[in-house]
């Protein structure tokens, strides 16, 4: 046979019919998609030889990055703790600063924050509570409900006062809040005592409940519970308290409060003084109407423990909680069937001792400090903890029954730190964490990063064109390449040339975000219309 490298001809016959393998409408290849492609948007190669939209992709930090940091307060602040109002997108944040103005007494911070989750800028409301000092184990508690847009704001009242609770409501516009007045939830004691202590609490998304626990101080630390709901969906809806409950007699600590949304039950975790040291214990409790039941006590560990804190991982399904035990701190992952909790064996979290021991110190609020975060978009569990007397942060992952660390701690550089507190900025890859910066004398933030972001289109080589029609994951896909066109496309300028930006849409300009120069980043195209674009390659700037 012959065959022919060029062929020319001065006349065709025919309608060109009976030719074949020329692709329709231009250059097209055909790839298998990885994961869905939507129309009109660009894809990129892959290492396999498969093929996927442009897009950016989300994977977990092994080391905590610090994303913002600072001091909030120019004096010392005691019982940190808050949440984030996923409503009105603020963070909530209370303490009682040590020195003026509002010396000793509750104050409430609301931030603010930006698409990121980097902080814009707080503002202090206060006072609420009088005398509540610094001690940690007068942290006020925070809960937000979702069904009415409030946060139940619980704290305890000076010395011979009772346990108060406040509607807090934010606006999406300032960092104003509005407010109840107070509710109490707790009888007064006599003076020179405090009645509810390490304050636990969660939201029951089944039953729409709010579900808060505390150590009763003056009544031999006893533990108790309540439950409560609103009507309303402002700061003056009616609240609805069920029975003050005696949950456990005896001398209690560190109680902690989550809620399994798989199983719908209320986990407790507490400290209780047995056989001469505090164990950690847990419970499961079932809510109905206004009030609440508990399982029998389940052991966490018969060991000397303080500061214990839960979270919940709405990816594995499983509880996880830690605690100090031996001056290190440790975790264990829990798995909730029915009424009762199987924990596993326990990962030592910290790497050298925090400086503060069990005893009198921590028992009477001093110094102890950690706490525990899940977050749901890297599958990620954040612990915050002191080694020496420094802050630390680190980060593991559920792994079976066991919690696997992914790296090494990160050290803000905050020394003679305490009364901390730990909670996911639900939906932005962070946590808040805020403490008292003794080293300073300041009350100081740290907003810490779970994910790196990339795009999945590392460099120009591996951009292919566009799909000629939506497909599903490993679907073959025709691609419309290099001098075809796509149309449907809107707001573009006929005669301008497009970037591929790193989130899958187009652009002027180079997106540095995520490619370093216009050499490294794909040019989608030149605009013929509104709508339509010539695919190509190249720019004339390209040497």
């Amino acid at each position: 046979s012959t065959r022919w490298r060029n062929v020319y001809a001065d006349t065709l016959y025919g309608d060109g019919s009976n030719i074949t393998n020329l692709p329709a409408g231009g250059n097209t290849i055909q790839l298998t998609a990885s994961g869905s492609i939507a129309t009109n948007k660009p894809v990129t190669l892959n290492s396999d030889g498969t093929c996927s939209e442009v897009k950016l992709e989300t994977t977990a930090r092994t080391v905590p990055q610090l994303k913002g940091n600072g001091s909030f307060r120019n004096t010392e602040t005691g019982g940190n703790n808050g949440c984030h109002d996923t409503t009105h997108d603020r963070i909530f944040h209370g303490y009682a600063p040590s020195g003026n103005p509002n010396d000793s007494k509750q104050c409430v911070r609301i931030w603010s924050i930006d698409s990121a989750g980097n902080q814009t800028g707080s503002t202090e409301h206060a006072p609420f509570g009088e005398y509540q000092r610094t001690y940690p184990r007068l942290r006020a508690q925070f809960i937000h409900d979702p069904d009415t847009g409030n946060v139940l704001f619980f704290y305890p009242q000076n010395y011979g006062g009772t346990g108060e609770l406040r509607l807090l409501r934010a606006n999406t516009s300032n960092r104003n809040i509005a407010y109840s007045g107070s509710t109490n939830f707790t009888a007064s004691v006599s003076y020179g005592s405090f009645g509810p202590v390490w304050m636990g609490g969660c939201y029951d998304t089944a039953n729409n409940k709010s579900i808060v626990s505390w150590v009763h101080e003056v009544d031999s630390y006893d533990l108790r519970c309540r439950v409560i709901s609103l009507s309303g969906t402002d700061e003056n809806a009616t609240i609805t308290m069920g029975t003050d409950t005696l949950i456990s007699n005896g001398n209690h600590r560190c109680s902690d409060l989550v809620y399994d949304p798989d199983t719908g039950k209320v986990i407790l975790v507490y400290c209780r003084y047995d056989s001469s040291v505090f164990k950690a214990f847990s419970r499961v409790g079932t809510v109905s109407g206004n009030s609440i039941s508990w399982s029998s006590e389940i052991t966490i560990d018969s060991n000397d423990c303080f500061a214990t804190q839960v979270t919940y991982d709405t990816t594995n399904n499983k509880l996880v909680c830690c605690y100090y035990r031996s001056s290190y701190l440790r975790t264990r992952v829990g798995t909730v069937s029915g009424n009762s909790i199987s924990w596993g064996s326990e990962t030592q979290v910290s790497q050298s001792t925090v400086s503060t021991s069990t005893g009198t110190g921590w028992s009477n609020g001093y110094k102890e400090g950690s706490g525990i975060a899940y977050d749901d978009q890297t599958d990620t569990i954040a612990y915050c903890y002191n080694e020496g007397t420094s802050i630390q942060f680190r980060y593991g992952y559920i792994n079976g029954s066991t919690i696997t660390m992914r790296g090494n701690k990160t050290d803000p550089g905050c020394n003679n730190t305490w009364g901390m507190c730990l909670f996911q900025l639900i939906g932005y890859d962070s946590f808040f964490c805020a403490f008292r910066h003794q080293g300073n004398n300041r009350g100081y933030y740290n907003i810490m990063d779970t994910a790196v972001v990339n795009c999945n289109m590392d460099n120009s080589n591996k951009y292919l064109g566009f799909v000629e029609s939506a497909v599903s994951n490993g679907q073959t896909a025709t691609i419309l390449t290099y001098g075809n066109t796509t149309s449907n496309l809107s707001g573009l300028t006929a005669g301008q040339h497009y970037y591929v930006q790193g989130n899958g849409t187009l652009g002027t300009s180079v997106d540095t975000s995520y490619f370093s120069s216009s050499r490294n980043e794909p040019v989608a195209g030149l605009a013929l219309s509104s709508s339509k674009l010539l695919i190509n390659n190249f720019m004339p700037n390209h040497s």
